[in-house]
């Protein structure tokens, strides 16, 4: 699901980018900033399944939050786009 994702990311098709993007001022009449740091994923990591939880645009950034359905038997992803200048 997040290969999907990143690849329609990379194409420019991921839902949520235009919404989240900052006015025209860039967003620096709100008062808040935010840093994000990244670090890659070990390989011991990927190994294990793990995965990395956020994808990098050059003006978004994505956090695919995986959580679990009521049932506690099948997962899916949210895919939170915050955009950035």
């Amino acid at each position: 699901a997040i290969q999907k994702y990143r690849q329609d990311f990379a194409a420019g098709k991921h839902p949520g980018a235009s919404a989240s993007r900052a006015g025209e001022d860039g967003g620096r009449d709100r008062g808040v900033r935010v840093c994000v740091r990244k670090r890659p994923l070990f390989q011991h990591e990927k190994g294990q399944g793990e995965y990395d939880v956020l994808t990098a645009g050059r003006r978004d950034v994505v956090v695919h939050d995986a959580r679990m359905h009521s049932d506690m038997r099948n997962m899916f992803i949210n895919h939170h786009c915050f955009g950035f200048d």
